[in-house]
C-alpha cells in the first residue's frame, strides 16, 4: 500500500522527528495545496518546535481553506497566545466555539511564554497539557509487542463471570470500572475515559486509580495540571477512522472501547480479548441524547453506575458496531486479532469464544492459589479422611471382637455375691469398654461426615 506524504508526516510527528515531519508536511501541501489537514498538523508541529509565528501562519491557512474547522481555530487561538496576541486569540477561540460549542469543555486560558524576568514559564493551557501528554504517550509505543490484553466493558454480564483471572492479565479498565475494584480484587493495568459526563462524575475516583490513565481532551478542565493524567485528543476526531498515532489523536468511534482498541494496537498487543461488551441497553432512546437516570442503572454491572439523578448519554450501538468493523479489519491486516469473550454478548463483529477456555490455565492456577491461601489443600483433606476412615475401621473391628464376649457375659446370670471378684470386675470393665467404644465410633463417624461435607464444598467452590 502506497504511503502518502501526509501519512509519512504523521508517522514522523508521532516518532518525535519534528524537523523531518515539517519537510513531509510541506511535501504533502505541494501534492495537495487545498488540504487543510496538512496545514493544521503543520501548525501543530511548528508549535512543538516552539516556532509559534510559523504555527500561526499554518493555522491561518488551515482556517482559510476550511472555515468550519473548529479545531484549527482552536489551535490558532493557542498559537496566538504564545506570540502575545491575546485579544486576537480570544476572538479565534470564540469562533471555534461558534462552530462547535462542545469545545467549551476546553476553556480559554490566556498565558505568556516568558515571565517578567525573562525566565521560562511552564504553560498549562489545554494545548500545553496535550503537548506534554504526547511525549508521555510515545513511551508506550510497542511496549507490549506480541502480548495479550483484556479490554473490559461495563455491561451486566461481568456479574456472570469468574473474574479472578483479571489480576493475572494486562487489562484496560474503562469509565466507572472502579466500582468493581473491591469486589473483584483487582486494578487495571491501564485506564481509559473520554465521555465528559463520566469524567465529571468520576474525577476523585480517577485520581485514585494507580495506573497510567488516558483521558480524552474534553476532560482537561476537570483536572489540575499537577494530576498524573495522560490526555489524548479525541475531540474533534483526528480525521482517521482508526488512528495508529494516539499522540496525535484518537477516534472515539461512539464508544470508549474503540479508544482502548486503538491504544492496544499502538502498544503492540497481538491479541485483544473483550469482556463485558454486552452491546445491549435496556434503556432505549435517541443515540447520544443526554438523559437523567430515574433509578438504579440496569445497563451496567453496578446499579450505581448511572444511578438516580446522574446524567448520561444514550448509546449509539449502530455506529459503535461500524467502528468495531474498522478495528477488526485493521487488526487482521497486521496479523492480529480481537476476540469477543463477553458472556451472551450481542455484538456480531468479532469471533466469539468462551472466556473460560481462553483463561483456563489462569483460572486453574488462581483456584489452586486460592485453596493454598485458605490453608485447605485437597491433599491434606484426603490424608485426614484416610486417617479418620482407618480409625473408624479399627473401632469397628474392636467392636466385632469384643461383642461376642460381651453378649456372652450379659447372658450369664452372674451372682455377684458368689462370683469371684475378678470375674465380676471383668464383666463391668467389658461393659464400660463397650460404651466407650460406641461413643468413640459415633464421634468418629460424625467427624468423618463433617470432613466429607467440607471437602465436597471446597471442590464445588474452588473447582478442585
Amino acid at each position: 500500500m502506497t504511503v502518502t506524504a501526509f501519512q509519512q508526516a504523521n508517522q514522523l510527528l508521532r516518532e518525535g522527528k519534528l524537523e523531518s515531519a515539517i519537510v513531509a508536511y510541506r511535501q504533502a501541501i505541494d501534492e495537495n495545496p487545498q488540504f487543510y489537514g496538512a496545514y493544521q498538523n503543520l501548525g501543530e508541529t511548528w508549535g512543538k518546535l516552539g516556532r509559534w509565528e510559523e504555527a500561526v501562519e499554518a493555522y491561518q491557512r488551515a482556517v482559510e481553506l476550511k472555515p468550519d474547522a473548529a479545531w484549527s481555530y482552536w489551535g490558532l487561538s493557542q498559537a496566538l497566545q504564545q506570540v502575545g496576541r491575546v485579544e486576537e486569540a480570544q476572538q479565534r477561540y470564540q469562533q471555534a466555539l461558534e462552530i462547535d460549542p462542545k469545545l467549551s469543555q476546553l476553556p480559554f486560558m490566556g498565558s505568556s511564554v516568558k515571565a517578567v524576568n525573562g525566565s521560562s514559564v511552564q504553560l498549562n493551557t489545554p494545548s500545553d497539557l496535550l503537548q506534554r501528554s504526547q511525549e508521555k504517550i510515545r513511551q508506550f509505543h510497542n511496549k507490549h509487542w506480541g502480548e495479550r490484553c483484556v479490554i473490559i466493558g461495563n455491561g451486566p454480564s461481568l456479574n456472570e463471570m469468574d473474574l479472578s483471572f483479571l489480576k493475572h492479565e494486562i487489562c484496560f479498565g474503562t469509565n466507572k470500572i472502579y466500582l468493581g475494584f473491591e469486589r473483584w480484587e483487582f486494578s487495571p493495568t491501564y485506564y481509559v475515559a473520554v465521555n465528559p459526563f463520566v469524567i465529571e462524575q468520576s474525577v476523585d475516583e480517577i485520581r485514585k486509580i494507580s495506573c497510567p490513565k488516558f483521558i480524552g481532551n474534553r476532560g482537561i478542565s476537570y483536572f489540575d495540571p499537577t494530576d498524573d493524567i495522560i490526555f489524548i485528543k479525541t475531540f474533534p476526531s483526528p480525521g482517521e477512522s482508526f488512528s495508529k498515532i494516539p499522540d496525535v489523536g484518537l477516534n472515539e468511534g461512539c464508544t470508549v472501547t474503540y479508544v482502548a482498541m486503538q491504544l492496544a494496537y499502538y502498544m503492540g498487543f497481538s491479541e485483544v480479548v473483550l469482556i463485558g461488551v454486552d452491546h445491549h441497553f435496556v434503556t432505549q432512546g435517541t443515540p447520544h441524547q443526554a438523559v437523567v437516570s430515574d433509578g438504579d442503572d440496569p445497563n451496567h454491572f453496578d446499579p450505581r453506575y448511572f444511578g438516580q439523578g446522574l446524567k448520561w448519554q444514550l448509546p449509539d450501538l449502530e455506529n459503535s458496531e461500524k467502528s468495531y468493523q474498522v478495528a477488526k479489519q485493521v487488526f487482521e491486516e497486521s496479523g492480529r486479532k480481537i476476540i469477543d469473550a463477553t458472556v451472551n454478548g450481542r455484538c456480531r463483529v468479532f469471533s466469539k469464544q468462551d472466556y473460560r477456555l481462553i483463561f483456563e490455565g489462569v483460572l486453574a492456577k488462581d483456584k489452586i492459589q486460592g485453596a493454598e491461601k485458605l490453608g485447605v489443600k485437597a491433599v491434606e483433606i484426603d490424608q485426614k479422611l484416610a486417617n479418620l476412615t482407618r480409625k473408624s475401621q479399627n473401632h469397628k473391628n474392636t467392636e466385632l471382637l469384643i461383642s461376642p464376649a460381651l453378649e456372652n457375659t450379659k447372658n450369664q446370670k452372674i451372682d455377684h455375691n458368689s462370683c469371684p471378684n475378678n470375674q465380676s470386675n471383668l464383666a463391668q470393665n467389658l461393659h464400660h469398654r463397650e460404651t466407650d467404644l460406641l461413643q468413640i465410633l459415633h464421634e468418629t463417624q460424625e467427624l468423618l461426615e463433617e470432613y466429607y461435607f467440607k471437602y465436597e464444598k471446597l471442590k464445588n467452590q474452588k473447582g478442585i
